[in-house]
């Protein structure tokens, strides 16, 4: 996912079309349905707030990267009031509905292709080092 924004990102700074550019991620991983979703919630995201996003050869988490990350999670492995609340923290309503509707659809074709999305802040410590519950 932040592969993704950081190509939307680039591609809309140079004036390229986004939707190409961002097709290479969902193709490798067989997923190529859910680009189109993914560019309109990218779309309206950016339509809400400047985006601060990495460069592609970035090697870290950087900007709002992990708020967008966090906001598709929560809406593809949680209920929607707490999807909403998600995105409502970084957007305006109107283009947090846009946002969170667009994500939905595009979550639920990642999942379709057998991919879910992972929370941005790893596991606890406790369990990453017990294996077990906190």
């Amino acid at each position: 996912m932040i592969d993704v924004t950081r190509r939307w990102a680039a591609a809309w700074l140079s004036g390229r079309p986004t939707l190409p550019a961002i097709m290479p991620p969902f193709v490798a991983e067989d997923a190529s349905d859910a680009a189109g979703p993914a560019e309109a919630m990218i779309r309206a995201v950016a339509g809400g707030r400047s985006l601060r996003v990495g460069l592609p050869a970035t090697p870290q988490v950087v900007g709002d990267e992990t708020l967008l990350l966090l906001a598709c999670t929560i809406c593809q492995r949680a209920s929607r009031t707490e999807a909403l609340a998600a995105w409502c923290a970084i957007l305006p309503p109107q283009n947090a509905y846009c946002a969170m509707g667009h994500a939905l659809a595009m979550g639920s074709r990642l999942r379709l292709a057998g991919l879910v999305l992972s929370p941005p802040f790893g596991q606890p410590a406790c369990r990453a080092r017990a294996g077990r519950n906190c």
